[in-house]
C-alpha cells in the first residue's frame, strides 16, 4: 500500500534531507528544517484516521522519509501529545501488548492548519526565487 500526503510534502522532505545531510556546519539550521516537516507530515498521518506510532513510522517510510529513524519518533509523538496537539488513547492490540493510539485534538487540527498555509506559502516563494534567479 502507498500514501501521499501530498507531492509538495516529499518534495520538501527531499530538499531537506539534501541539506541535512550535505551541509555540515549549518547541520543545526537544518536539523531544525527537517524536524518542522516530520512534524507536519505527523500531523498530516493522524489527521487521517486514527493510528499508533509503528504505523505513523512505516507510512513516514512508504512515503519516503527514509532517513527518518524510528526511534526519533517517539519523543516527537511525546512533545505533541505534551502540547494537547494529539491525544493518546491505549488499546489492546491483536498481536500482543496495548498500543498508544493517536487522534488529533482541535488544537492539534488548527497547528496542522497553519503548517499548510506556511508550507504553501515556502513553496510558493521559492517557486519564485528558482524561477527567477535561473542562468
Amino acid at each position: 500500500m502507498y500514501f501521499i500526503i501530498d507531492r509538495k510534502s516529499t518534495l520538501w522532505y527531499n530538499v531537506a534531507t539534501r541539506l541535512y545531510h550535505k551541509v555540515g556546519e549549518n547541520m543545526s539550521y537544518n536539523t531544525q528544517l527537517y524536524r518542522g516537516v516530520i512534524e507536519g507530515a505527523i500531523l498530516k498521518i493522524i489527521s487521517t484516521s486514527e493510528t499508533y506510532g509503528y504505523e505513523i513510522y512505516q507510512k513516514l517510510k512508504e512515503y519516503g522519509f527514509s532517513e527518518f529513524a524510528e526511534g526519533s519518533l517517539y519523543p516527537i509523538l511525546l512533545r505533541l501529545e505534551r502540547n494537547s496537539f494529539i491525544v493518546a488513547n491505549k488499546k489492546r492490540s491483536p498481536l500482543g501488548p496495548e498500543r498508544k493510539y493517536y487522534n488529533l485534538t482541535l488544537k492539534g487540527q488548527d497547528l496542522l492548519s497553519e503548517f499548510e498555509k506556511q508550507w504553501d506559502t515556502v513553496v510558493l516563494n521559492m517557486k519564485k526565487v528558482w524561477k527567477d534567479t535561473r542562468v
